[in-house]
C-alpha cells in the first residue's frame, strides 16, 4: 500500500533545516595539500560557485591536490584500491578514529529493515518536503522526534556511508541523548556542506567519479530550483540519497543506508 509523504505543514521542531547544528563539521587549517606540491592533470566538470572558489585553496585540473586530510580512513576509491597494492602505500587522514563499545539498538523508526523500511526521506532537500515513517500509519509529531536514536541513550553516534569520504558525527543536544530528530537534522545539515576544491581536484577521483557527481548535481539544483548553488557532500552519494534507516557497523558505528530515487519513487506522491 503505498502513502504520500507527509507534507511542509507537519510538526517540526522550531530550527529544523540547514541552519544549525553544534557538531557541523568545520574544515581543519591542515587540510590538503599546499597547492604547489602536485601538478598533474585531472578531467571533469567543476560547478563550483564563485563564493565557493573563493573560500578554498587554488586546486584546478593541472594542480591536484593531495588526498584530503578529512576524508575518513576507510573511504577506498577504485584508484587506491589499485594503488594500495604499491609497497609502501599509506591512505592518508587526520580523522579521528571512533570506538563505540557498548551493544545499542536503533529506535525502530530509525532501524533498516529490508523489507519494511522505517523512515523515507530524501537526504538532498530540507526534511520536510519528503520525511515520512511507515511504521507509524499516521503523521509524525513531536513526541516521535524526541525519541531516543538507541537503547542505551548515546552521547556520540558516527554514521558512515560507502560512497561517502565524511564521517556523520552526531552529539547530544538534550540531556537523556541522541535523538530521533538530531540524527535527521545532522544527516540533512552535514550533507548540505558545500566541498572544497581539494574535495573535487585530487589525485585520488577519477573522471568517473567527477561524470556521477556531476549529473547528480545537475539533478539536484533542477528540483532545487535554488540556482547552481555548488557541489554539497550529498552529491558524493551518486543518487542514492533516499535514506531507509541505519544499521549496526563496525566498532559501534553505524551504516547509513540509502537508495536511489526510482527505487521508491512509486512511494512519494509530488
Amino acid at each position: 500500500m503505498q502513502r504520500t509523504a507527509s507534507s511542509s505543514q507537519d510538526v517540526l521542531p522550531p530550527g529544523f533545516g540547514y541552519g544549525g547544528g553544534a557538531n557541523r563539521i568545520r574544515r581543519p587549517a591542515s587540510t590538503g595539500a599546499t597547492p604547489t606540491r602536485r601538478s598533474r592533470k585531472a578531467v571533469g566538470l567543476q560547478p563550483f560557485s564563485a563564493e565557493e572558489q573563493m573560500k578554498s585553496e587554488v586546486y584546478g585540473p593541472h594542480n591536484l591536490a593531495r588526498r584530503p586530510l578529512d576524508w575518513r580512513r576507510d573511504f577506498t576509491t577504485l584508484a587506491e584500491k589499485f594503488a594500495a597494492k604499491l609497497p609502501g602505500y599509506k591512505i592518508r587522514s587526520e580523522v579521528k578514529e571512533f570506538n563505540d563499545p557498548i551493544t545499542r539498538t536503533a529506535h525502530e523508526l530509525l532501524a533498516y529493515k529490508n523489507r519494511q523500511e522505517p523512515i523515507f526521506v530524501d537526504l538532498r532537500f530540507a526534511p520536510q518536503r519528503t520525511l515520512d515513517f511507515p511504521l507509524l500509519n499516521r503523521r509524525y509529531n513531536q513526541v516521535d522526534f524526541d525519541q531516543l536514536a538507541t537503547q542505551p541513550a548515546a552521547q556520540d553516534m558516527r554514521l558512515y556511508h560507502d560512497s561517502l569520504p565524511w564521517y556523520i558525527d552526531i552529539v547530544q543536544r538534550c540531556p537523556n541523548g541522541i535523538t530521533v530528530f538530531d540524527v535527521i537534522r545532522e544527516l540533512y545539515t552535514q550533507l548540505s556542506v558545500p566541498i572544497q576544491d581539494r574535495h573535487w581536484y585530487n589525485d585520488t577521483l577519477t573522471p568517473v567519479h567527477h561524470e556521477k557527481m556531476s549529473r547528480e548535481w545537475e539533478a539536484r539544483v533542477q528540483r532545487q530550483a535554488e540556482g547552481y548553488n555548488g557541489v554539497r557532500r550529498v552529491d558524493f552519494l551518486h543518487g542514492k540519497t533516499i535514506f531507509l534507516g541505519l544499521k549496526r557497523g563496525p566498532r559501534g558505528l553505524w551504516e547509513i543506508k540509502t537508495a536511489r530515487w526510482d527505487k521508491v519513487e512509486g512511494y512519494f506522491e509530488e
